[in-house]
């Protein structure tokens, strides 16, 4: 990607996640946002032509911590995976935007849509770094697996913390099977 076109993107997606803390879901208009990030408007547009896609980007990109590459058991894909979603959701604005479009999706059918897209697209994710293992996570088994983190970031609002991922890799391992890993 031209370095350019990275810079703006990363600037308009932070402008996003800004607004969203600072005055919330409505705030998020292609006007402001472009207004914000020192952009035309048609440029967020054709990048993001619906509030939410705006909303899903700014939940999804520009965390650099790290994402699991190797693993050697499904408890160490767990940790690995957990322990990624917590540095990523740390970010105050960034649990904001996965907030905000939870809240959305109550009303809005194109919000529900894109919430549930970066649902699959999460657990697609999870089970490309354990299909080496010859495992296939259900969705059910996944939010029983990043249930406990979403619950610490979004309702008790404290950060994920090594005893709160080991504890849950306990749990998951003795209720979830996992296809291809009998």
């Amino acid at each position: 990607m031209d370095p350019r076109v990275a810079r703006t993107r990363e600037r308009v997606l932070s402008v996003v996640r800004e607004l969203l803390v600072a005055d919330g879901p409505m705030a998020v208009t292609h006007s402001a946002v472009a207004r914000s990030a020192g952009v035309g408007r048609q440029t967020v547009y054709n990048h993001w032509p619906t509030r939410e896609a705006l909303v899903v980007d700014a939940t999804l990109e520009g965390y650099e911590g790290g994402y699991p590459e190797a693993v050697a058991s499904f408890a160490d894909a767990i940790r690995q995976w957990l322990s990624s979603l917590g540095g990523a959701m740390a970010d105050p604005e960034r649990i904001a935007a996965l907030a905000n479009l939870a809240s959305f999706a109550f009303h809005d059918e194109n919000s529900l849509r894109s919430l549930r897209d970066l649902s699959r697209d999460r657990l697609d994710a999870f089970n490309e770094v354990i299909a080496p293992l010859g495992a296939i996570c259900s969705g059910e088994d996944y939010a029983r697996i990043v249930g406990p983190i979403f619950y610490q970031l979004l309702v008790a609002r404290a950060p994920v913390t090594q005893s709160l991922i080991e504890a849950t890799i306990a749990s998951i391992e003795s209720t979830v099977e996992l296809s291809g890993n009998d």
